[in-house]
């Protein structure tokens, strides 16, 4: 895998410091209203209503952030997002007209940081983009720079957990192995109850695997589960993937010596959730009430109902108490 530099906005190699934003849709009248809006904002617009005329100048425009349609008929923003992200790594957002977890689960898996349905305004735009534009800054201060201050990262969202101390393991439906990154390997040197034998994943400690089971038996798409192992507790994030090619899951094991947690861009990450949908998620398990919520954060009620549904789609709960319990697992995953 290929290694990519990963710089930050602060590093931005234009001469008035503007944000540079690629923006990509086949249909010319969002492009029009889209550019002009953003443009008077004082982004740097780079537009293109052709995938592959996009793909061809991603590296020489060396955007802040990608802004790209998800139905697009030569080459869709799962694809395009791919491509983009094996050549250099930027944060992208994708729009879509698609109402249901279609979009956004393959916006995720290509490696997107934020998705948004359509029709959006420029107004509306803003808000999501200087947060993933945050989430971005956020995750390249996590990453350790070496003397010449350069970033090295692979295009994709495990590679930056791996960068980040993050071991990757993605299994079929009946343990295969199937990729494994060098920090995996590393730690599960170390896990005798966790191993792989003729390409199978073994899952050895009878409380994991029986956790485990359970939620591949169920419909959650995600899972944070605890691997003891002697004195060291590993907390694994266990992602459920599926697409036209492949059907698995992506394990993701923290080390504990990394001194890292699971942070909100983390979680942000690992379920594809909005900084707003993070807010609410966190804010309800908190115990505040949605009239609370409306009030402290000058939103309508249609809008808390509305965000707080797809925080239950994209994390695959159906009421309050289980988001409850979910973040609650997240954010101490030790006492599970």
């Amino acid at each position: 895998m290929q290694d990519l530099n990963l710089r930050t906005i602060d590093e931005s190699t234009s001469d008035d410091q503007q944000t540079r934003i690629m923006l990509v849709d086949d249909d010319e009248l969002v492009i029009s209203v889209l550019d002009a809006g953003l443009s008077k904002m004082g982004y740097l617009v780079m537009s293109y209503t052709q995938p592959q005329d996009a793909l061809d100048n991603y590296q020489n425009f060396g955007p802040d952030l990608v802004i790209l349609d998800f139905e697009m008929p030569e080459m869709n923003g799962a694809v395009l997002a791919e491509k983009m992200l094996s050549k250099m790594y930027r944060p992208i957002i994708v729009l879509s007209v698609r109402h249901d977890d279609f979009g956004w689960l393959k916006a995720v898996e290509a490696g997107a940081l934020n998705y948004l349905v359509k029709p959006v305004s420029a107004v509306q735009l803003r808000p999501t983009i200087e947060a993933t534009l945050s989430s971005y800054r956020n995750l390249v201060d996590l990453v350790e720079r070496d003397n010449s201050g350069d970033h090295s990262i692979p295009g994709s969202s495990a590679a930056v957990l791996d960068q980040l101390g993050f071991g990757v393991i993605v299994v079929s439906v009946t343990l295969k192995v199937t990729k494994m990154n060098a920090q995996a390997k590393e730690m599960m040197s170390g896990i005798s109850s966790l191993v792989i034998q003729q390409g199978d994943l073994q899952l050895l400690d009878a409380s994991f695997c029986e956790r485990f089971k359970a939620f591949t038996a169920s419909t959650e798409l995600a899972i944070t589960l605890l691997l003891r192992e002697d004195d060291n507790s590993y907390p694994v994030f266990i992602r459920r993937v599926s697409n036209e090619s492949f059907t698995g899951y992506t394990l993701f094991l923290l080390n504990p010596g990394s001194g890292l947690e699971l942070s909100d861009d983390l979680v942000s990450m690992f379920y594809g959730l909005t900084g707003r949908e993070v807010r609410i998620a966190k804010s309800i398990s908190a115990g505040m009430s949605i009239e609370d919520y409306c009030s402290k954060y000058f939103v309508s009620a249609n809008t808390a109902k509305t965000q707080l549904k797809s925080v239950f789609l994209k994390t695959g709960v159906h009421s309050q108490a289980e988001l409850v319990a979910k973040i609650a697992a997240l954010a101490n995953p030790l006492i599970n």
